[in-house]
């Protein structure tokens, strides 16, 4: 079983899929750790100094920070960004794909790279804005950048996807309606 996850910022993804790929017995992809693979290729460099300037470029290495100040202050920086890592990111990621019978992919971004044919299901990841800004304040962004972050996305539920709710304040119970649906794909 291919089994997509998906959803916004902050939502709760990778804990759903490392607990999925722990309870399934099954490996997982992490489209973030392909992205940062692809993202240090000499092409991709050159790519993203002409688009952003040489700023984003420190030591021979792409400097993410100043990337995503850039990226999520505006969503014409991130669709561009997006538009220069499309062809190598989706080919990555298919041929990963290709390469498992059984496999979790956990990617943001997974409806606007057209992924949905190469998988059997595709579970929606979601949380309230609240609780999402909370996780992100949490791992050391100011509010002010968190809020830029949730507020650029555009990633919504599209038909077909199977919906989970991960508005609970804490890990057990989230982990505990997450047994549930390891039970359902078992």
């Amino acid at each position: 079983m291919k089994i997509g996850i998906t959803g916004p910022i902050a939502s709760g993804k990778s804990l759903v899929a490392s607990y999925l790929s722990e309870c399934l017995g099954i490996p997982r992809i992490n489209a973030d750790e392909i992205g940062h693979e692809i993202i240090e290729t000499p092409e991709i460099k050159e790519k993203l100094k002409d688009k952003f300037g040489e700023s984003v470029i420190v030591n021979n290495k792409v400097n993410r920070i100043i990337l995503g100040e850039i990226v999520f202050s505006n969503k014409k920086y991130l669709t561009a960004l997006n538009r220069i890592f499309y062809s190598p990111f989706r080919s990555k990621i298919i041929e990963e794909l290709n390469r498992n019978d059984n496999i979790i992919l956990e990617m943001a971004i997974l409806h606007q790279y057209k992924l949905e044919r190469f998988l059997d299901v595709i579970l929606f990841v979601s949380a309230k804005k609240d609780i999402r800004l909370n996780r992100l304040m949490k791992k050391g962004l100011s509010k002010k950048e968190a809020l830029k972050r949730i507020d650029i996305q555009s990633i919504n539920i599209r038909s077909g996807d199977v919906l989970i709710n991960d508005n609970f304040t804490s890990i057990n119970a989230f982990k505990d309606y997450l047994k549930k649906i390891c039970n359902f794909f078992n």
